[in-house]
């Protein structure tokens, strides 16, 4: 009777035997493919969507401001990735600043500095030239995601990392399937290809890119989490910045960190040559964050901006101005935080905008 049953089931144990096989080497491939190269493919958060509807949204600015019946008020461009997004609402800018001006709302998600300036090309492409552009940036934006570490050193975590061995075995062995990782990493790269490719086709085709529904001014896009993250959560982000490498001092010196930096240096450069000024801000980062990234962080932000466009390009340090109970976890901003942050910054956008005399296209 159990020989009959081992038959029946043969197939099935065969089966199941050739998909181990099959994932085992198509993990081991990956793995032997990050020896080899180690950015053959790059972990990014694309925000494919995003850089679409910043597309859109400057396209609809474009043909508002290019109508002679429009009438003449300031325009703000809100340039970042999540940590800006999450630190601001434009309702409460409007409600800050004490000005008539309308804010273009081109924070999305992303890894690092590129990512910001794809969310810019819009205002080049569109010739659409805001009368100031803030742009929201952090220090642990100069550091490139990398591929999936094979085994993260202590030196990769950072000095602060005091987690139980077996949650460091258990984060190597998630680090070690690839194919975890590199199922979101492909579908983040197609998601981007897909809108590359589809702005590529509408502009050799003459035409702009449009979205049903999409308004020129309007709020940020802000995800829907708790005010609090849990413990767990708060010290799974540090060692993930840490085995990013954020809290690595000669990260910021790499080929990698000089490359992101200039990626900052020469957005707010071409921004300024337009005729924008441009509002650089370190955003609010909790304290437990601030206390892991080396000075040399802050110190590449900057040398980043260009030291002869002072009239037109400025910097300012905000990471120290909320506390830490209205962050949702360290880099994250809560509801709380953004009306402290917002209230904040209402008043600096004022003071840098003249009254209208110009729109802000020269298209």
């Amino acid at each position: 009777m159990l020989l009959d049953a081992a038959r029946r089931l043969r197939p099935l144990a065969d089966a199941l035997a050739s998909v181990v096989l099959g994932v085992a080497a198509i993990n081991g491939l990956f793995l032997l493919m990050d020896r080899i190269e180690p950015r053959w493919l790059s972990v990014v958060v694309a925000g494919g969507g995003f850089v679409e509807t910043s597309h859109a949204r400057v396209f609809a600015a474009s043909q508002e401001l290019d109508d002679p019946r429009t009438p003449d008020f300031n325009t703000v461009a809100i340039l970042g990735l999540s940590g800006a997004r999450e630190s601001l609402s434009i309702d409460l800018l409007e409600e800050y600043d004490g000005v008539e001006a309308r804010y273009m709302a081109l924070c999305g998600a992303g890894g690092a500095m590129d990512s910001i300036d794809a969310l810019a090309e819009p205002l080049f492409d569109y010739e659409v030239v805001p009368d100031l552009v803030v742009i929201g940036v952090s220090p642990h934006l100069l550091i490139e995601p990398p591929p999936p570490a094979l085994i993260a050193t202590e030196n990769d975590r950072g000095p602060h990392d005091d987690r139980s061995l077996s949650k460091r075995l258990r984060q190597t062995v998630k680090d070690l399937l690839q194919l975890r990782a590199r199922r979101a990493d492909v579908a983040g790269i197609w998601s981007e290809a897909t809108a590359t490719g589809r702005r590529s086709f509408m502009r050799m085709m003459g035409e702009p890119v449009r979205a049903d529904g999409i308004e020129p001014w309007g709020e940020l896009w802000h995800a829907d989490w708790p005010e609090r993250a849990t413990r767990a959560t708060i010290e799974g982000m540090l060692s993930g910045y840490g085995r990013r490498g954020c809290f690595t001092p000669e990260n910021y010196g790499s080929e990698a960190g000089r490359r992101q930096a200039a990626f900052l240096g020469d957005l707010t450069l071409r921004l300024a040559e337009r005729g924008s000024r441009v509002l650089v801000l370190m955003v609010p980062e909790s304290t437990e964050l601030r206390a892991r990234i080396p000075d040399e962080g802050v110190r590449a932000i900057v040398a980043a901006i260009p030291a002869d466009e002072e009239e037109r390009i400025e910097l300012l340090d905000f990471r120290d101005a909320l506390p830490d109970e209205e962050f949702i976890e360290v880099s994250h901003a809560n509801r709380y935080g953004k009306k402290t942050f917002s209230e904040m910054i209402g008043p600096e956008i004022a003071r840098r905008l003249d009254p209208p005399s110009e729109r802000s296209t020269t298209r």
